[in-house]
């Protein structure tokens, strides 16, 4: 598993910025990241610059965008997700046979 360190910063509260996620949940996700199977991908300038394109050029959603070049310049050959609105970008950018619904297995 491929992570942008920018994910980790998903994990302050829970979604829709509700209430910060309680001390024992935390240490959870703290240690889950800690993991050997893990790849914690560094914010550099190249993959910076990159988001802005993809967010610029392919109408991908900011939020979206820095998942999306971190797998790219990965190789990752596979992103999962959720997201209606990214999955709807499939074949737009990346490898197209890359995209695959979280839920398609």
């Amino acid at each position: 598993m491929v992570l942008s360190k920018v994910a980790c910063r998903f994990f302050l509260s829970e979604k829709g910025g509700r209430p910060p996620l309680p001390s024992n949940i935390r240490d959870e996700v703290t240690n889950f990241f800690k993991n050997d199977f893990i790849y914690v991908h560094n914010v550099t300038r190249r993959l910076a610059e990159d988001t802005r394109n993809l967010v610029w050029n392919a109408q991908v959603d900011p939020k979206d965008a820095i998942h999306v070049a971190t797998a790219i310049q990965s190789s990752i050959p596979l992103l999962n997700t959720y997201d209606g609105k990214l999955l709807a970008r499939n074949g737009v950018i990346g490898a197209p046979s890359a995209w695959k619904s979280s839920n398609q297995r």
